[in-house]
């Protein structure tokens, strides 16, 4: 008798479902809005007028609504896309609680685009022209970096794996008494 090999025993983080792609585009938005929630506060308290918005929406019109508006759509877009790259990836990696991996994969996205936004202090014409701040200076990196902290938090919690209902104890059952 010929012995068969044992199945491969699956990644750790292969086990979990991927999550449905309606619950990867709502957790993208609403993490998108916390992005800009956050940037709404920050501009006022820092005293910096950084708009994520502008930079954005700002490189296709040179108007203002127009910019704001273009700026919103590929706001929208940029996180439902990142939603979905993190649910692919770093949402199925066991050990961490999720909003913590949902924050570094944030911040980490940040870090790596970085350099184009320092590119952009000198081809943007809306910064060129200064009618936005420029970004490579320590409170504009501040500000970039508390805004993907909300949205990588909030994106990590909402793309949580679902967790297992405690187990049931099995119903006691005593035996009836018996009639006298």
């Amino acid at each position: 008798m010929i012995a068969r090999p044992a199945a491969p025993r699956p990644l750790p983080f292969a086990r979990s479902r991927q999550p449905s792609p309606w619950r990867v585009v709502a957790a993208g938005l609403a993490a998108g809005a916390a992005f800009l929630a956050t940037m709404w506060l920050d501009q006022p308290l820092l005293h910096e007028p950084t708009d994520d918005l502008v930079l954005l929406g700002g490189l296709l019109s040179a108007r203002p609504l127009a910019s704001r508006a273009l700026g919103l759509l590929l706001h929208a877009t940029n996180s439902v896309i990142l939603a979905g790259a993190y649910a692919a990836t770093l949402a199925r990696w066991p050990g961490a609680p999720p909003w913590l991996k949902g924050v570094v994969f944030a911040v980490s996205e940040n870090l790596l685009l970085w350099p184009i936004v320092l590119k952009l202090d000198t081809v943007h014409p809306w910064i060129v022209r200064r009618r936005l701040p420029t970004y490579g200076r320590p409170v504009p990196f501040g500000q970039e970096m508390l805004r993907h902290i909300a949205y990588g938090a909030v994106l990590g919690s909402l793309l949580a794996p679902p967790t297992a209902p405690p187990p049931t104890a099995p119903p006691l059952t005593a035996p009836l008494p018996e009639p006298e």
